[in-house]
Protein backbone atom coordinates (compact mmCIF):
# COMPACT_ATOMS: atom_id res chain seq x y z
CA UNK A 1 0.00 0.00 0.00
CA UNK A 2 2.83 2.40 0.84
CA UNK A 3 4.45 2.17 -2.60
CA UNK A 4 1.09 2.66 -4.34
CA UNK A 5 0.32 5.59 -2.05
CA UNK A 6 3.58 7.33 -2.95
CA UNK A 7 2.94 7.08 -6.70
CA UNK A 8 -0.74 7.96 -6.32
CA UNK A 9 0.17 11.04 -4.29
CA UNK A 10 2.81 12.35 -6.69
CA UNK A 11 0.65 11.79 -9.79
CA UNK A 12 -2.44 13.11 -8.01
CA UNK A 13 -0.64 16.34 -7.11
CA UNK A 14 0.41 16.74 -10.77
CA UNK A 15 -3.16 16.18 -11.98
CA UNK A 16 -4.52 18.70 -9.48
CA UNK A 17 -1.94 21.30 -10.52
CA UNK A 18 -2.69 20.79 -14.23
CA UNK A 19 -6.42 21.16 -13.58
CA UNK A 20 -5.88 24.36 -11.60
CA UNK A 21 -3.70 25.80 -14.37
CA UNK A 22 -6.35 24.94 -16.97
CA UNK A 23 -9.07 26.61 -14.88
CA UNK A 24 -6.86 29.69 -14.48
CA UNK A 25 -6.59 29.90 -18.30
CA UNK A 26 -10.34 29.33 -18.59
CA UNK A 27 -11.32 32.18 -16.25
CA UNK A 28 -10.99 35.11 -18.68
CA UNK A 29 -12.82 33.60 -21.70
CA UNK A 30 -15.47 32.16 -19.36
CA UNK A 31 -16.06 35.58 -17.82
CA UNK A 32 -16.36 37.22 -21.25
CA UNK A 33 -18.81 34.58 -22.44
CA UNK A 34 -20.90 34.88 -19.26
CA UNK A 35 -21.14 38.64 -19.94
CA UNK A 36 -22.31 37.93 -23.50
CA UNK A 37 -24.69 35.05 -22.78
CA UNK A 38 -26.08 35.84 -19.33
CA UNK A 39 -25.39 39.55 -18.71
CA UNK A 40 -27.89 39.66 -15.85
CA UNK A 41 -25.64 37.45 -13.70
CA UNK A 42 -22.99 39.15 -11.60
CA UNK A 43 -19.97 37.72 -9.79
CA UNK A 44 -19.85 34.34 -11.57
CA UNK A 45 -16.78 32.25 -10.79
CA UNK A 46 -15.39 28.75 -11.05
CA UNK A 47 -14.49 27.13 -7.74
CA UNK A 48 -12.04 24.23 -8.00
CA UNK A 49 -11.89 21.67 -5.21
CA UNK A 50 -8.88 19.46 -5.73
CA UNK A 51 -10.18 16.44 -3.80
CA UNK A 52 -8.50 16.89 -0.44
CA UNK A 53 -8.83 19.71 2.01
CA UNK A 54 -6.66 22.29 3.61
CA UNK A 55 -3.10 23.21 2.80
CA UNK A 56 -1.74 19.72 3.31
CA UNK A 57 -0.14 17.54 0.63
CA UNK A 58 -2.00 14.63 -0.92
CA UNK A 59 0.53 12.29 0.69
CA UNK A 60 -0.42 13.63 4.11
CA UNK A 61 -4.16 13.56 3.34
CA UNK A 62 -3.85 9.92 2.26
CA UNK A 63 -1.96 9.08 5.45
CA UNK A 64 -4.68 10.74 7.54
CA UNK A 65 -7.46 8.80 5.79
CA UNK A 66 -5.77 5.37 5.66
CA UNK A 67 -7.84 3.92 8.50
CA UNK A 68 -11.18 5.01 7.01
CA UNK A 69 -10.07 3.95 3.52
CA UNK A 70 -9.15 0.43 4.71
CA UNK A 71 -12.38 0.13 6.69
CA UNK A 72 -14.63 1.25 3.83
CA UNK A 73 -12.66 -0.24 0.96
CA UNK A 74 -12.02 2.86 -1.14
CA UNK A 75 -9.88 5.99 -1.18
CA UNK A 76 -11.67 9.05 0.20
CA UNK A 77 -9.21 11.73 -0.91
CA UNK A 78 -7.40 12.47 -4.14
CA UNK A 79 -7.97 13.85 -7.64
CA UNK A 80 -10.81 11.36 -8.25
CA UNK A 81 -12.81 13.36 -5.67
CA UNK A 82 -12.13 16.72 -7.33
CA UNK A 83 -14.97 18.99 -8.40
CA UNK A 84 -15.53 22.27 -10.19
CA UNK A 85 -18.46 24.33 -8.99
CA UNK A 86 -19.91 27.37 -10.66
CA UNK A 87 -20.66 30.01 -8.09
CA UNK A 88 -22.87 33.08 -8.49
CA UNK A 89 -22.33 35.73 -5.83
CA UNK A 90 -20.90 33.07 -3.54
CA UNK A 91 -23.81 30.63 -3.99
CA UNK A 92 -23.97 27.43 -6.02
CA UNK A 93 -25.30 28.05 -9.54
CA UNK A 94 -27.03 24.65 -9.46
CA UNK A 95 -29.12 25.77 -6.50
CA UNK A 96 -29.88 29.36 -7.52
CA UNK A 97 -30.20 29.62 -11.31
CA UNK A 98 -33.13 28.72 -13.53
CA UNK A 99 -32.71 25.82 -15.96
CA UNK A 100 -32.31 28.26 -18.85
CA UNK A 101 -29.62 30.22 -16.98
CA UNK A 102 -27.86 26.98 -16.08
CA UNK A 103 -27.86 25.98 -19.73
CA UNK A 104 -26.32 29.33 -20.72
CA UNK A 105 -23.65 28.98 -18.03
CA UNK A 106 -22.80 25.50 -19.33
CA UNK A 107 -22.65 26.90 -22.89
CA UNK A 108 -20.27 29.62 -21.67
CA UNK A 109 -18.10 27.03 -19.93
CA UNK A 110 -17.95 24.75 -22.99
CA UNK A 111 -17.26 27.60 -25.41
CA UNK A 112 -14.52 28.92 -23.09
CA UNK A 113 -12.96 25.44 -23.07
CA UNK A 114 -13.05 25.48 -26.87
CA UNK A 115 -11.26 28.84 -26.96
CA UNK A 116 -8.54 27.64 -24.59
CA UNK A 117 -8.03 24.41 -26.51
CA UNK A 118 -8.02 26.27 -29.84
CA UNK A 119 -5.29 28.57 -28.56
CA UNK A 120 -3.29 25.60 -27.27
CA UNK A 121 -3.35 23.48 -30.44
CA UNK A 122 -4.24 25.96 -33.19
CA UNK A 123 -7.24 23.98 -34.38
CA UNK A 124 -10.91 24.84 -34.20
CA UNK A 125 -13.36 22.80 -32.18
CA UNK A 126 -16.32 21.00 -33.70
CA UNK A 127 -19.48 21.78 -31.73
CA UNK A 128 -22.25 19.18 -31.47
CA UNK A 129 -25.21 20.77 -29.73
CA UNK A 130 -28.40 18.86 -29.05
CA UNK A 131 -31.69 20.79 -28.94
CA UNK A 132 -30.17 24.22 -28.36
CA UNK A 133 -33.49 26.11 -28.21
CA UNK A 134 -34.96 23.99 -25.41
CA UNK A 135 -35.27 26.08 -22.23
CA UNK A 136 -34.06 29.18 -24.12
CA UNK A 137 -36.13 31.93 -25.68
CA UNK A 138 -35.30 33.32 -29.14
CA UNK A 139 -33.07 36.09 -27.76
CA UNK A 140 -30.97 33.73 -25.65
CA UNK A 141 -30.73 31.22 -28.50
CA UNK A 142 -29.50 34.05 -30.72
CA UNK A 143 -26.85 34.96 -28.13
CA UNK A 144 -25.50 31.40 -28.17
CA UNK A 145 -25.55 31.34 -31.98
CA UNK A 146 -23.62 34.64 -32.07
CA UNK A 147 -21.04 33.27 -29.62
CA UNK A 148 -20.71 30.12 -31.73
CA UNK A 149 -20.19 32.18 -34.89
CA UNK A 150 -17.33 34.06 -33.20
CA UNK A 151 -15.59 30.74 -32.49
CA UNK A 152 -14.70 30.35 -36.19
CA UNK A 153 -15.53 26.66 -36.01
CA UNK A 154 -18.06 24.23 -37.37
CA UNK A 155 -21.26 23.58 -35.42
CA UNK A 156 -23.96 20.96 -35.74
CA UNK A 157 -27.11 21.97 -33.89
CA UNK A 158 -30.22 19.84 -33.50
CA UNK A 159 -33.71 21.14 -32.77
CA UNK A 160 -37.28 19.94 -33.02
CA UNK A 161 -38.56 23.03 -34.86
CA UNK A 162 -36.32 24.35 -37.64
CA UNK A 163 -37.73 27.85 -37.23
CA UNK A 164 -36.51 28.05 -33.64
CA UNK A 165 -32.87 28.16 -34.76
CA UNK A 166 -32.88 28.94 -38.48
CA UNK A 167 -33.58 32.68 -38.25
CA UNK A 168 -31.00 33.21 -35.48
CA UNK A 169 -28.24 31.62 -37.55
CA UNK A 170 -29.09 33.52 -40.71
CA UNK A 171 -29.57 36.70 -38.69
CA UNK A 172 -25.89 36.72 -37.73
CA UNK A 173 -24.72 35.97 -41.25
CA UNK A 174 -23.77 32.36 -40.66
CA UNK A 175 -23.17 29.93 -43.47
CA UNK A 176 -25.70 27.15 -42.92
CA UNK A 177 -26.94 23.87 -44.27
CA UNK A 178 -30.16 22.44 -42.94
CA UNK A 179 -30.80 18.71 -42.74
CA UNK A 180 -34.06 16.96 -41.96
CA UNK A 181 -34.03 13.63 -40.13
CA UNK A 182 -37.14 11.50 -40.22
CA UNK A 183 -37.40 7.78 -39.46
CA UNK A 184 -33.64 7.31 -39.79
CA UNK A 185 -33.36 9.13 -43.15
CA UNK A 186 -31.33 12.30 -43.55
CA UNK A 187 -32.21 14.74 -46.34
CA UNK A 188 -30.82 18.16 -47.19
CA UNK A 189 -33.62 20.61 -46.45
CA UNK A 190 -31.77 23.72 -47.56
CA UNK A 191 -28.46 25.46 -47.78
CA UNK A 192 -27.76 29.14 -47.77
CA UNK A 193 -24.66 31.20 -47.26
CA UNK A 194 -24.77 34.70 -45.89
CA UNK A 195 -21.74 36.74 -45.01
CA UNK A 196 -21.28 39.85 -42.94
CA UNK A 197 -20.33 43.06 -44.74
Amino acid sequence: LESWTHDFASHGEAVALARQQFLDRLAKPFSSLIDALVPELQDVSLNYRRGWGGQISLQEALKNSTGADLERGFTHVGPQRADVRVMVAGRSAAETLSRGQQKLVVCALKLAQGQVLNQANGRSALWLIDDLPSELDADKTARVCAALSEQDSQSMITCVDRGSIHSQLFGIGAECSVFHVEQGRVTVAGSRAMFRD
